[in-house]
């Protein structure tokens, strides 16, 4: 990995926590698979019980979705994105930070500019960071 930019280290935001924050985005796609399930009603039981992945009325109740850790996280990558792009652009760095996946080999390519689209996530990975502490330091 290049050496990170000046801005990021401006922001407070250091090589380490570069890295948690990509694996962050990285959980992404788990993560929204894992609420979708729990929206169905699927919840995973220990293998004691005997049922795997069946659907659970009661269980889906019983879980709240806007109270699970995973949930928050998707709707912070979300709300970050949105924040500092429009919807088109940010649904591609959505799939940059959580993917992989760099500008040049994007299916559709968002419209702008190579540069622009890395300062846009750059600035995606400062605002994910700044909700991340808020979270952190309402928590405490």
């Amino acid at each position: 990995m290049r050496e990170y930019p000046k801005r990021l280290e401006a922001a407070g935001i250091d090589k380490l926590r570069l890295f948690e924050l990509s694996y962050i985005c990285k959980q992404y796609r788990a993560n929204k698979r894992k609420i979708e399930r729990a929206r169905a009603g699927i919840v995973d039981r220990r293998k004691g019980s005997g049922a795997w992945h069946q659907p659970d009325p009661t269980g889906n109740a019983a879980i709240n979705i806007a109270a699970m850790p995973e949930a928050r996280r998707v709707r912070m990558i979300e709300q970050a994105a949105a924040e500092v792009a429009p919807p088109s652009i940010a649904e591609a760095i959505i799939v940059s930070a959580c993917d992989g996946v760099p500008y040049e080999k994007m299916r559709k390519r968002p419209p702008c500019g190579r540069n622009q689209f890395y300062t846009m996530r750059m600035d995606f990975f400062i605002r994910l960071d700044g909700m991340l502490w808020e979270s952190e330091q309402r928590r405490d």
